[in-house]
Order: C-alpha cells, then sequence, then structure tokens
C-alpha cells in the first residue's frame, strides 16, 4: 500500500496585499532631532495598525459559528452559562469540547483562545478554582494552569482591540467566546502536509510587514511612511476545531 499526496484534498491560498500609509509633514521633519524618534513612532504604528488588522480577521474567522459543525459549537444560554457559577459546569464543556475534536480528528485540541471577558468568568468560576488548588483553597489562575490542568499546549487570552471607526468606540476583537483547536506548534509539523491543522496564516517571505519611506508624489513637504503585509489566512480543517459561545450572562 502506499499513502500518495495525490490523495490529499487541496486548497487554493491565493495572497492579499494591504497596505497603510502615515504622513510625516516637512514641519514636524524640521524639529530635527525628534525626526528619527517620530519617524520610528508612525513606523510602529503603521506595522501594529496591520497586525492588528490581521488578528481581526483571524478573530472575525474563528469566532464564527457558522464554520463550525454542529457538533464543534454549543451557544451557552441561561444556567449554563459560567457566571451562574452555582448551575453551570465549565470544567464538563471544556472536557465534551476536546473529546468532540477528538473524535472528529485524532487528536485533542493544544490550544485554547479565550476572550477577555470570558476568561475573567472562566477564573473567577468556583469549579475552576478548586480543580487547579483544590477543594476549600482560592487564588489566581494562570494560563499555564489551565493548560497543565486540561492538556493544552498552549492557553492565550485575547485582548487587542480596535475602534469602530463609524461610532469611534473600542471594541474586543475576541469576543465572550472560547476557541479550541488543534494548531501544529513545532516548524516541522507545520511544514509536514500530512500534519491536520485547524487554521493557517500564510504570509509572504517579507515577513514582518515591509517598511518604507519616500515623498508624497515627489514633493518635499510630506514623507511617508508605508507598511505593506502581503498574506492571508484560511480555516484548512474546521473539525480540529471547537467553539463555545457566550459564556456570560
Amino acid at each position: 500500500r502506499m499513502i500518495k499526496p495525490s490523495d490529499l484534498g487541496q486548497t487554493d491560498i491565493t495572497l492579499a496585499e494591504w497596505a497603510l500609509k502615515i504622513p510625516i509633514g516637512y514641519r514636524e521633519a524640521a524639529a530635527g532631532k525628534k525626526f528619527a524618534k517620530l519617524e520610528m513612532s508612525r513606523t510602529k504604528t503603521a506595522t501594529q495598525s496591520l497586525l492588528i488588522a490581521r488578528e481581526k480577521r483571524i478573530a472575525d474567522m474563528v469566532q464564527l459559528a457558522s464554520n463550525y459543525a454542529a457538533s464543534n459549537k454549543v451557544t451557552l444560554a441561561g444556567a449554563s452559562q459560567w457566571s451562574d457559577t452555582v448551575n453551570s459546569t465549565p470544567v464538563k464543556d471544556i472536557r465534551t469540547a476536546r473529546a468532540a475534536v477528538k473524535s472528529d480528528m485524532g487528536l485533542y485540541p493544544n490550544v485554547a483562545i479565550f476572550g477577555d471577558k470570558a476568561w475573567n468568568t472562566f477564573i473567577d468560576h468556583p469549579d475552576i478554582i478548586a480543580a487547579i488548588y483544590g477543594a476549600n483553597n482560592f487564588g489566581i489562575v494562570s494560563e499555564d494552569q489551565v493548560a497543565n490542568k486540561f492538556g493544552f499546549a498552549k492557553v492565550i487570552v485575547g485582548q487587542s482591540f480596535y475602534n469602530i471607526e463609524a461610532t469611534a468606540v473600542n471594541a474586543d476583537l475576541w469576543g465572550d467566546n472560547v476557541v479550541m483547536a488543534y494548531v501544529p506548534q513545532s516548524p516541522t509539523e507545520r511544514a509536514d502536509i500530512y500534519t491536520p491543522m485547524f487554521g493557517a496564516s500564510f504570509q509572504h517571505e517579507m515577513t514582518p510587514p515591509l517598511v518604507q519611506t519616500y515623498d508624497q508624489d515627489g514633493s518635499e513637504k510630506v514623507e511617508l511612511i508605508e507598511a505593506t503585509l502581503l498574506g492571508n489566512e484560511a480555516l484548512l480543517m474546521p473539525d480540529a476545531g471547537y467553539l463555545i459561545s457566550d459564556v456570560t450572562a
């Protein structure tokens, strides 16, 4: 018997280009010694903005319930929400999610991403505190402790936010949700076409974002700091993930 690469499914990924320009006016540049710091600051702002935009695309994709099969998602409501510290069962919910992924693709999820609100609700739950510290004890629960307790290689708390332009209101990228998924952790695993993975971020070799500086339309009055990112993101194996939504009432 032989396993042939041609037997594997294929997904076409088209890289997209994102760019952001930030100007420095000639009056600002005339500040002399402050210019270098200003250029560094604008470069950092442009680069970080592109990376936040990429994180938002990923967060939107992996928190969209329609991307998951019915067996790989649950929306908590009422007494099942973890903010109900008497009736809810967060330990059971996490174990159920892990078992569902294992049943679908043969491996347990090794990464868990909590939205900031979901995380605070989770670590304040008496069942979680007892699971980590034992009955009748108390302590602050950390990401590493949760990872060790539930068998994750990594637990991440998403704390990034973005500004909604229309309303000028800041909003969390990661909502009141928990995403669990199998994501290869080593470069060797990621390079192996036979390694299953929930999703991936594809990038051109010019990573981190390319930054260029030039005059605007030949003008010497405005210098532009431009950051460019060439890449894309994709869900490759939705069965390798599980979504728990609305954990807080």
